[in-house]
């Protein structure tokens, strides 16, 4: 069945939509992943993948197929937002059930980057006379599965860096000179406090600097959210910093790590990290030094910017991301400007390319 490519997209990014479902800490190592089976303009299976180990997007799609329509997914075009795995992992390959299926056209929206996989699946399903269309909404599958194409291509962890700062550009009222016992100034609402506990539920560490960690006493944890606890990393060289600081934790005292680094050094770290650790996603909550470093560096992948509309006048000021190069710029995309609880969330995302 020959389809524009307007229907094409259409369909691509509904099977975008239903894997936007899956949540990153069930998945795990794998990627977001939807997939919609179309017959004759309308759409008699969809799916995706749920947990990491379980059944792929395509299999969960095929599966959702009514008895009366069975007859017709060999007349059937699949459209599924990465390409068809074609390696036995913990589950059999997907390429493989799709030919079996007697589907004669696929649409795909970008190749898997994992090594077992990258064109195999697409290969395998043309060595058998399947059609099969590639990029079709290629930019917005690659969102989908962001973090997993950063850990594929870059072999590191997927990072984000987050901060709030007020209307003229401060993200604490307090200086160096500034006694440790004053509190920092407010800036987030209780609404967006809980969106970024939310946010935190979707990593598996939170980094913050020494002096975060020596004048906010933070807890990290997600008590305005659910989900697993994500691990705590202090970046700092003072191997006697937590004991230095007992009335820190609780019982909790296994979930907090050093993470000792150089400007210099961080990117080879941060690999480590993930090589080593398996730690897939990091999120970065500062304070200045390491956001501006992590920036410097150019390790990052996603920047989430809350501005209130409090006037600080004086304290640190907020990261810049304004000295980003050319091709820095070129990479990044601004993916919304929302007003939340009266603050404006900025949201920005580079692709791995």
């Amino acid at each position: 069945m020959n389809l524009t490519s307007d229907k094409q997209s259409m369909y691509m990014l509904r099977a975008v939509e239903i894997a936007e479902r899956a949540e990153w800490n069930s998945v795990k190592d794998n990627p977001k992943v939807g997939a919609v089976l179309v017959h004759d303009d309308t759409i008699i299976g969809e799916g995706y993948h749920q947990y990491s180990g379980e059944a792929h997007a395509e299999v969960i799609c095929l599966r959702s197929v009514s008895k009366k329509n069975r007859a017709l997914i060999p007349e059937s075009t699949l459209y599924v937002t990465l390409e068809p795995c074609c390696h036995h992992g913990k589950t059999p390959p997907c390429s493989r059930l799709i030919i079996d299926s007697g589907i004669r056209h696929v649409v795909v929206g970008v190749k898997d980057p994992f090594p077992k996989v990258q064109g195999g699946g697409i290969e395998q399903l043309r060595s058998h006379g399947i059609r099969v269309d590639i990029d079709v909404e290629k930019e917005a599958c690659i969102r989908l599965a962001l973090p997993f194409f950063v850990r594929q291509l870059k072999k590191r962890p997927y990072i984000a860096l987050k901060w709030a700062e007020s209307s003229d550009g401060f993200i604490d009222n307090r200086t160096p000179d500034t006694p440790v016992q004053l509190s920092p100034c407010k800036i987030s609402t209780p609404f967006t406090s809980m969106l970024v506990h939310k946010m935190r539920a979707e990593f598996e560490a939170i980094l913050i600097g020494k002096e975060t960690f020596l004048k906010d006493s933070p807890r990290l944890d997600l008590r305005l959210w659910h989900g697993k606890e994500p691990r705590k990393l202090v970046w700092s060289s003072d191997a006697n910093l937590f004991d230095n600081r007992p009335e820190h934790f609780s019982s909790k005292r296994d979930m907090w790590s050093l993470f000792s680094a150089d400007t210099d050094s961080l990117p080879k770290q941060i690999e480590a990290l993930y090589a080593q650790e398996g730690i897939r996603s990091i999120l970065v909550e500062g304070g200045q030094r390491v956001l501006e470093a992590f920036l410097q560096a150019d390790i990052w992948d996603e920047i989430r910017i809350e501005t209130s509309n409090v006037k600080l006048r004086k304290g640190v000021s907020a990261p810049q991301i304004s000295h980003l190069n050319k091709e820095e710029k070129e990479q990044t995309i601004l993916e919304k400007i929302e007003e939340i609880d009266g603050h404006k969330v900025t949201h920005m995302i580079r692709l791995p390319l």
